[in-house]
C-alpha cells in the first residue's frame, strides 16, 4: 500500500529505530511498511497519523491535504457544509483537529439548536460521537497492541538465546501450528491446564 510514512518520518529527522521506539514496532517491520511491502492494521495506520499530526486519508494518499484547520466560526460552518455535502469524510481531519472542532461544537451549541445553523445540526452531532468513540477506541487499540508487540519481543529474544536451546524454535513453531490447527481456545485450555502442574525439581 502506497503511503507517506517515509516523508514525514523523513520531515521530523527520524530515523526507523528511533520512529520504532516512539511507534513500540521494530524497525525492520517500519521499513517494510514504508515500502509497502507490509501493511499494518488499521489501528496503526491511524496511530501513525496521529503522532505525525495529519489526516488518515494523507498519511495513504488518498489525498494531498494534509488536514483542515479552522480559525472562525466561517471556517467551522464551511467545515461542516463539506461533511453535510458529502465533499469530506472524518478520515481528511487529523485526530487533532477532530478533538478541537468537537471542543469547539460543544462550547457554541447555541449556533445549531437555537441559531440560524439548525440545518447543519446533524454534522455536529456526528462528529461530536465519532470523535468521543475515535479516542476511545485508539487508545485502547494503542494499548492492546503494545502489549501483543512486548510479548513478541519476548518470544524473539528467548529464540535467540543462546545457550542450548536448539529445539526451542522448533517447538515454539509447532505449538503455534498446532494451536492455528485445533484452535486458540483449546491451546489457552491446556496451557491454563499446563500452569496448574506443578514445576519440575531443579538438578
Amino acid at each position: 500500500m502506497e503511503n507517506r510514512l517515509a516523508l514525514l518520518r523523513n520531515e521530523k529527522g527520524l530515523t526507523l529505530k528511533q520512529l520504532g521506539k516512539i511507534l513500540n514496532v521494530r524497525d525492520n517491520t517500519l521499513s517494510q511498511y514504508e515500502t509497502g511491502k507490509r501493511n499494518p492494521q488499521l489501528g496503526l495506520w491511524e496511530e501513525i497519523a496521529d503522532f505525525f499530526n495529519v489526516s488518515l486519508d494523507y498519511l495513504l494518499m488518498h489525498t494531498d491535504k494534509r488536514d483542515y484547520s479552522f480559525s472562525s466560526t466561517e471556517d467551522v460552518i464551511d467545515l461542516l457544509t463539506k461533511f453535510h455535502d458529502k465533499k469530506i469524510y472524518y478520515d481528511n481531519l487529523s485526530k487533532e483537529t477532530v478533538l478541537e472542532l468537537s471542543l469547539w461544537l460543544l462550547n457554541h451549541l447555541d449556533l445549531f439548536t437555537d441559531g440560524q445553523y439548525k440545518n447543519l445540526l446533524d454534522e455536529v452531532d456526528g462528529l461530536v460521537r465519532y470523535a468521543s468513540s475515535e479516542y476511545k477506541m485508539l487508545n485502547e487499540y494503542s494499548k492492546e497492541r503494545k502489549k501483543r508487540e512486548n510479548v513478541k519481543q519476548q518470544i524473539v529474544d528467548s529464540l535467540d538465546y543462546e545457550e542450548p536451546y536448539d529445539v526451542l524454535p522448533k517447538q515454539v513453531l509447532e505449538f503455534m501450528r498446532l494451536s492455528d490447527r485445533k484452535g486458540w481456545d483449546v491451546a489457552q485450555k491446556y496451557l491454563e491446564k499446563l500452569d496448574k502442574e506443578p514445576d519440575p525439581p531443579e538438578e
